[in-house]
């Protein structure tokens, strides 16, 4: 499974609401494990370097991947949804149509209030979530 929206639109919140820790594969986690922290953009490389790889291992042992990233690159998603289909799982991309203003303001605020990592951190800007939401819009019209 294949998580999109723009940041704040609520998917890791989705997915732990239905899915177990083991079975969510987040970069924001990985870049953790490999940089400085889940904000810290330069080891995002490193951290889909090994999501991919531990998406393809949980799907050869036929196990649940759910895919906790933006999921705007079209390709990524093909690769992802091709990936599951090959290995005989299901797959599925859901999408979290959530209004950017939301995203932004309202919800964003209190689910990441949630988030350790953004306690301390101001709502995501503006112009990020609206870059985010087109993109969206561009990559599945």
């Amino acid at each position: 499974m294949v998580l999109v929206g723009p940041s704040g639109s609520g998917k890791s919140v989705w997915a732990a609401e239905r899915y177990s820790r083991h079975e969510v594969v987040s970069s924001d986690r990985l870049r953790a494990v490999v940089g400085s922290g889940e904000h810290d953009l330069d080891a995002s490389d490193d951290a889909f370097a090994l999501l991919d790889q531990i998406v393809a291992a949980r799907l050869r042992r036929g196990l649940t991947a759910v895919v906790d990233t933006l999921g705007l690159d079209p390709g990524r998603r093909r690769e992802y949804l091709s990936l599951a289909r090959n290995t005989g799982m299901p797959a599925v991309a859901v999408l979290l149509d959530t209004d950017p203003a939301e995203c932004r303001y309202g919800g964003a605020v209190q689910r990441t209030a949630l988030r350790e990592r953004c306690r301390d951190k101001l709502p995501i800007p503006p112009f990020e979530v609206s870059a985010m939401a087109w993109t969206l819009t561009a990559s599945v019209t």
